[in-house]
């Protein structure tokens, strides 16, 4: 079972740190944990998403006639993590390629935000990360609803090596705007990620 986590206080890496992370997150996944000399590196990089090929959701697709596919147009890099709007959308899939290899029970982060979400009656929304076939995180969040945030902490479900799929599934109701902020591995502090963003844009099929 995974467990959400409160974000970090301010005064936790230091006051300079501190004043560098908003509330909304900003380039706080390259802190260094002064404890363990280890670091969280991007699994993911926010340019590099694509949408995903017809049929590629590793999860159900919702069917019906007012499902609508969200385009290129309807999402894009923001505050370091990917952005997806859905005002003209409600069902968005989009894929990369994993920068680092991962063994099973390696520790990983997600962080995801979203603003104050509306909907002309009761729903329910759903966001899933997934590695090739493998569910790593999913969240469903009651629509309408306030802003909030999420950082979860959760041990590797599989090993996968450099260069798996990586997708970010979304299915909304109403006219939203969701963030996906960050994708990391824990790892010691002189690593380095296995890719360019030039190798990057293209998801294996």
């Amino acid at each position: 079972m995974h467990t959400t986590r409160p974000l970090p206080r301010r005064g936790a890496l230091g006051p300079t740190w501190a004043l560098a992370c908003s509330a909304l997150l900003i380039g706080c996944s390259a802190a260094p944990d002064p404890q363990t000399d280890t670091t969280w590196v991007p699994l993911v990089l926010a340019e590099s998403w694509q949408p995903a090929p017809a049929g590629a959701d590793p999860m159900a697709h919702p069917t019906g006639s007012d499902v609508l596919a969200c385009g290129r147009q309807d999402w894009h890099p923001e505050l370091d993590g990917l952005e997806i709007q859905t005002t003209h959308c409600n069902y968005a899939v989009v894929q990369q390629l994993l920068l680092r290899a991962l063994r099973q029970g390696d520790p990983l982060r997600v962080r995801v935000w979203w603003q104050t979400l509306v909907s002309p009656e009761p729903v329910e929304g759903h966001l899933a990360l997934l590695v090739g076939e493998h569910l790593v995180w999913e969240e469903r969040v009651r629509i309408p609803g306030p802003a909030a945030s999420r950082e979860v902490e959760l041990a590797s479900p599989l090993s996968a090596p450099a260069g798996a799929t990586v997708t970010f599934h979304l299915h909304n109701h109403g006219s939203n705007a969701w963030n996906l902020n960050e994708f990391a591995l824990r790892a010691p502090s002189e690593s380095t990620p296995a890719q360019t963003p030039a190798d990057n844009t293209q998801p294996e099929e």
